[in-house]
């Protein structure tokens, strides 16, 4: 079978847009020729114009494949001419039709060219052309929604003898604040569209260009801060368009064009195409980066009908609601706060709310690397959600914790979960609020089982090795369930989850206050995109590795303990009868004593109701997060993994690829660490004193992150510093016989062990996260 070695990145049906006449050929510069004496661009077929061979070629079983170029691209160009017709005539009717393939065609243009498929190259740490295609595949959709909510504008140069030109990589994206020689701007790198700042070119033809703008931006350019992100900023989003905005008329003189020209050729790969040999050669007279892209900003008397808020009505009665922004719940006040960005005393806490002073926080960072300052942080929302909780259950009255175990009825339930719903509402933006990536921190992020019984006290004796320890909650948002299973409206189904959830909470509280424990809501409850694409990816992994329930010998014990439990809560009738069933011969003596004895342990279980007949249950038991939710957020957040968990350590580490780290798993692997039987024990004299262990640590994280395993003496440098933890560890408890000893296991990943993890980054991250996978640390079960 025939395939096509030919792959053009830039169709020829759009490199015709940009031809007068009935010619087929353009003049076609090679831009690392341009300095070469005498070099003049050749007149070439759009045949042989923007091509590459093989570029989309697969191998299956050594034969090659075009399905890619033929299936995938051929049927996004299909209806590429009448889609840019219909926007530049303003055929409303054919905009209906086609908008969708239009963002659709714009995104497939960025990312199929060779340097857009050398920028996803560049966001795996290792990656085969195969996989390379794959994963293009999945990608060439991410910016549509942003797209689709920016100020639209088409600029004519039908007035001007200078047209716009063709480049190897026609979706441009500029940022005034982005120079050439920045990280935003090194090959293959162009600013994510995300950043307020950053406009999308993409010419329609000779003619015409269309200029896509953040809303933010195009209404106060002067003032607004280019880097930060853009409101609601996502991908895979859903959104509503209203197609009859576009701002039109603005009509070009040569200088215009040839600035626009000019931000097209500096952002190119290597190739340019124009009707006209001169026009590929022509200058600004101001080739600022930073003020040559002042053409690009949309006229402001014209931004009247872009944003304000949408309504929509269905024909069931049903509604729905967007913002400017994409947003379907309207933003609560509540939850922002005034910016300080002048802060005097450099000790005070610092504004993004983290606990931590402003000076050893977010001081020396650029804005766009903190966490939000305008929005309460997932740690003060904790810190309100404990004050509704005390108050709502009367702890700030003297009762205590049997008086709520007795007393915790419908309306505390559905109260405790309305206000967690508020403070975390479905439009929160989850990543914004997350602290970066931090050399000077050393942060992990829990992965087990969310239980009183365990998490706490786990949690509590690792913070000795951690600077913060990361933990989802286990509350459940009401905004993401059915109303069939809501806690607001069926609250009392959730009444036994609920008193456990409260004492994880409260067991907490302290470190939650000092800011070594962040508890944070599963990014879930926000994007369902993204828990869709999670689930798919664990459920194609978990066909090779099976949940086994033996594994995780506390998990079983726990779950057992709450099937027990539920005995506690049946009248003394129904429990005589049991009792009896068991055993006929029970004499009446015998009943009162087992009786008694029931009741006792009843009353020493602190996370059951002191209350009878509460009705059917549902109880929730967290092992969280999976494998890839655990990756990703420890990469967002520059964490390593901490599990207490036999299956998640099995599953995390047999899922390495390309592990090299054998040397560091077979000498160092095991720790002994100090542990104590309390949630309460680590003052914060005894945490001070375990920095130089931390420090360690750290710098043993930062290592890995920063050099390859492969590299000898990294791999020794990191044992010398697993053995001078170990001996440090040693002298701390070598005086207190009475700290027990527990086993704590390290392994490290060399590269990637799963590409989805880097596309899920990519994709939902946002711009800052690790590029490596982080080190995985076990707690052994007991």
């Amino acid at each position: 079978m025939s395939y096509s070695k030919k792959n053009h990145y830039v169709p020829r049906w759009y490199q015709k847009r940009f031809l007068s006449s009935e010619s087929a050929r353009l003049f076609y510069m090679n831009l690392d020729h341009l300095e070469k004496h005498g070099y003049s661009p050749p007149l070439v077929s759009i045949e042989n114009c923007f091509i590459e061979k093989d570029l989309y070629t697969t191998f299956f079983l050594g034969s090659p494949n075009d399905e890619i170029e033929r299936k995938l691209f051929g049927t996004i160009d299909h209806p590429g001419p009448q889609v840019l017709d219909a926007l530049v005539s303003n055929d409303l009717d054919a905009l209906h039709q086609y908008l969708e393939r239009f963002f659709e065609l714009l995104d497939a243009q960025k990312i199929r060219t060779p340097k857009g498929l050398a920028w996803i190259k560049n966001q795996y740490p290792q990656i085969e052309n195969y996989d390379l295609l794959i994963e293009m595949q999945k990608l060439r959709t991410m910016h549509c929604t942003m797209w689709g909510e920016c100020i639209r504008e088409i600029v004519s140069a039908e007035n001007s003898s200078v047209k716009f030109i063709i480049t190897d990589h026609p979706v441009t994206v500029y940022n005034s604040a982005c120079p050439r020689n920045s990280e935003y701007c090194k090959y293959p790198n162009d600013p994510s569209i995300s950043l307020k700042g950053s406009q999308t070119i993409f010419p329609l033809g000779s003619n015409y260009c269309l200029i896509l703008t953040n809303l933010e931006f195009g209404r106060d350019p002067q003032h607004c801060d280019r880097l930060s992100t853009r409101t609601n900023a996502r991908h895979f989003g859903s959104s509503v368009i209203d197609i009859r905005k576009m701002i039109r008329g603005r009509s070009l003189n040569n200088e215009d064009v040839i600035k626009i020209n000019y931000i097209l050729k500096k952002s190119a790969r290597r190739f340019i195409a124009a009707e006209k040999r001169k026009w590929l050669y022509q200058e600004p007279r101001d080739t600022q980066w930073a003020s040559v892209g002042s053409i690009l900003i949309p006229p402001k008397d014209k931004l009247s009908g872009f944003g304000g808020q949408i309504y929509l009505g269905y024909s069931d009665g049903g509604s729905a609601y967007f913002d400017e922004f994409g947003r379907t719940t309207k933003k609560r006040e509540i939850l922002k706060k005034p910016v300080n960005e002048v802060l005097e005393d450099h000790t005070q806490e610092c504004p993004c709310g983290y606990g931590r002073a402003y000076l050893s926080c977010c001081k020396d960072r650029p804005i766009e690397y903190r966490p939000s300052w305008s929005e309460y942080s997932f740690r003060e929302r904790n810190l309100m959600f404990l004050g509704a909780i005390k108050d709502i259950l009367g702890l700030n009255r003297g009762k205590n914790w049997n008086d709520i175990r007795a007393e915790l009825n419908d309306e505390h339930v559905r109260n405790i979960h309305g206000i967690y719903g508020d403070l975390f509402p479905p439009d929160t933006d989850f990543v914004s609020l997350l602290p970066k990536p931090d050399k000077n921190t050393f942060r992990m992020i829990y992965s087990g089982i969310i239980d009183p019984r365990v998490a706490p006290l786990n949690i509590t004796n690792m913070l000795l090795y951690a600077d913060e320890i990361f933990m989802i909650s286990p509350f459940l948002n009401y905004h993401v369930v059915s109303k069939e299973f809501s806690p607001v409206i069926n609250p009392s189904q959730y009444k036994e989850n609920t008193i456990k959830n409260l004492l994880t909470f409260l067991s907490l509280h302290k470190h939650i206050q000092d800011g070594k424990v962040q508890i944070i809501p599963s990014p879930y409850d926000f994007n369902h995109s993204l828990q869709d694409q999670i689930n798919e990816e664990a459920k194609n992994r978990q066909k090779n590795f099976k949940f086994d329930l033996k594994k995780s010998k506390i998990m079983t014990r726990l779950m057992e303990e709450d099937v027990l439990r539920s005995r506690f809560y049946l009248s003394e009738d129904k429990i005589k009868q049991d009792f009896l069933k068991f055993n006929p011969n029970f004499t009446e003596s015998n009943l009162k004593e087992l009786i008694n004895e029931h009741r006792h342990r009843h009353q020493a279980d602190p996370i059951a109701l002191l209350q009878t007949n509460i009705g059917t249950q549902i109880i929730m038991s967290h092992l969280t997060p999976n494998l890839e939710l655990g990756l990703f957020l420890a990469q967002i957040i520059g964490a390593s993994i901490f599990t207490d968990n036999q299956y998640r350590w099995d599953e995390i580490t047999s899922s390495y690829k390309n592990t090299d780290s054998s040397d560091i798993v077979q000498k160092n692997e095991i720790l002994e660490i100090g542990f104590e039987d309390s949630v309460d024990s680590q003052p914060q004299a005894k945490w001070e004193s375990f920095q130089d262990i931390r420090i360690l640590l750290r710098e043993s994280f930062w290592k890995k992150q920063e050099e390859s395993l492969q590299d000898l003496n990294v791999v020794d440098q990191i044992n010398k510093k697993l053995v001078d933890i170990q001996n440090l560890i040693n002298l701390k408890f070598q005086s207190d016989s009475t700290i027990k000893k527990r086993p704590l296991k390290i392994a490290f990943s060399n590269g990637a062990h799963m590409l989805s993890i880097y596309r899920l980054l990519l994709i939902y991250g946002g711009n800052f996260y690790l590029k490596n996978m982080p080190m995985v640390m076990f707690l052994e079960e007991e």
